[in-house]
């Protein structure tokens, strides 16, 4: 049985995942990111309604992120 998606709004997320919403909002795929829309986070059905989060997936990419960098750090470095 697959499990369920759990999607919460960005103040939540934003705690959840101990970073600023803006830093949230600025990974989103539309603002340059590499958040990817209907993934990581979705749309409501009108514009004020709120982004919703994938918890989830939204830490997986940070994870990924990160080791992408740090790996590119050591190749530069020679490590």
């Amino acid at each position: 049985m697959s499990k369920q998606i759990e999607w919460v709004k960005t103040p939540v997320a934003a705690r959840r995942l101990n970073i600023s919403a803006q830093t949230l909002m600025r990974a989103r795929d539309d603002r340059g990111g590499f958040l990817a829309g209907g993934i990581d986070y979705v749309y409501g059905q009108h514009e004020n309604s709120p982004i919703r989060w994938n918890i989830a997936e939204v830490e997986r990419q940070f994870h990924l992120r990160g080791r992408i960098s740090r790996k590119g750090k050591a190749l530069l470095m020679g490590e």
